[in-house]
């Protein structure tokens, strides 16, 4: 498995960000790569931590969760 920092980090920017293109541009990666890393960590988690759709990425419970156990509660205004 990947690097579990990176992959937590890349979680957050795209759960902040809604978006794989927009995470992408702020990491400095591409769209691939960040849905790849994405990929990995739900893979070893066993679980989504996100839909997809047409308009972008929302977080599962699961993500929330996930994001308030590293502190970004506040993501969805509150911590």
């Amino acid at each position: 498995m990947q690097d579990k920092d990176r992959l937590l980090r890349t979680f957050l920017v795209v759960a902040h960000s809604g978006s794989l293109r927009k995470a992408a541009d702020t990491l400095g990666l591409t769209s691939p790569a960040v849905s790849k890393q994405i990929r990995a960590l739900e893979t070893h988690l066993g679980s989504a931590l996100f839909t997809r759709d047409g308009r972008g990425m929302m977080v599962t419970t699961l993500g929330r969760r996930l994001a308030e156990s590293a502190g970004h509660g506040g993501l969805w205004g509150y911590s």
